[in-house]
């Protein structure tokens, strides 16, 4: 079991090490001024058949860069 206890030292070490680096991805940015909306003017319908289709209007607010929004 001795001689592998540097070989365990060094991997706990790179482990570490690994995990110390990694902390910090995936950070979320917090975002600046108003959140956008988006405010449903008509309600969609509770049902809608397999391929059918509804109308629906909707307003978007504080789209300060005035990207939209996408629907699917």
């Amino acid at each position: 079991m001795k001689r592998n206890a540097p070989v365990l030292l060094l991997a706990a070490i790179v482990l570490a090490v690994a995990i110390i680096a990694l902390s910090g991805c995936g950070v979320v940015a917090q975002q600046s001024g108003p959140s956008i909306m988006v405010t449903m003017m008509t309600p969609p319908p509770s049902s809608l058949p397999a391929g059918g289709t509804a109308s629906v209007a909707a307003t978007v607010s504080n789209d300060t860069a005035g990207a939209g929004v996408s629907w699917s």
